[in-house]
């Protein structure tokens, strides 16, 4: 079955991009799903969220070369940015998402399973409702687990989130949450 995420989410990664995306629109999902969800990463540095569309956007800027925690969370009303356990950014957008049998993306350019993101992907989980400051705070505080060697990679689902850990591109074509 496919997943179905409408009223509310999070999506979190440790993230260290070591260069700017490769190919495509310049864009790289660290997570999300094309047209509905998503944190992803832009040739001009920064980090985005966005929550039905690419119109709708919060950004932070990313450095390269270093580990960051982006966590992005909306409650049906509100789009948050955390990076490092501090919101740095917010917006409305009441919404719905409507996007049931998407590709779930992570570390590939969106509209596409083409491979680019420059960097390190690790604990990048997506979670069924909007966590709070105090979650992010802590699941900062907790740090990353070590990035596993290269061509490891796991799928977990822990407590109703669920964490891919990582390198390289990958696509999750189902999941139940």
């Amino acid at each position: 079955p496919a997943y179905t995420l409408t009223s509310s989410l999070s999506l979190t990664a440790w993230v260290n991009p070591t260069g700017a995306p490769v190919g495509g629109n310049g864009e790289t999902a660290l997570l999300g799903a094309d047209t509905g969800y998503a944190l992803s990463y832009y040739t001009n540095g920064n980090a985005y969220f966005y929550i039905g569309g690419g119109s709708f956007n919060i950004s932070t800027g990313l450095t390269q070369n270093a580990w960051t925690f982006l966590v992005g969370t909306w409650d049906g009303t509100d789009m948050v940015l955390y990076k490092d356990g501090i919101q740095v950014a917010t917006m409305a957008r009441a919404t719905t998402l409507g996007v049931p049998g998407e590709s779930l993306k992570s570390g590939v350019t969106l509209g596409s399973f083409t491979a680019g993101f420059d960097g390190q992907l690790n604990e990048a989980r997506l979670y069924n409702g909007a966590l709070t400051s105090a979650e992010v705070l802590a699941a900062y505080n907790a740090g990353p687990i070590p990035v596993p060697e290269p061509g490891a990679v796991s799928l977990l689902v822990v407590a109703g989130a669920l964490m891919f850990r990582g390198r390289g591109a990958r696509s999750l074509r189902s999941v139940s949450l």
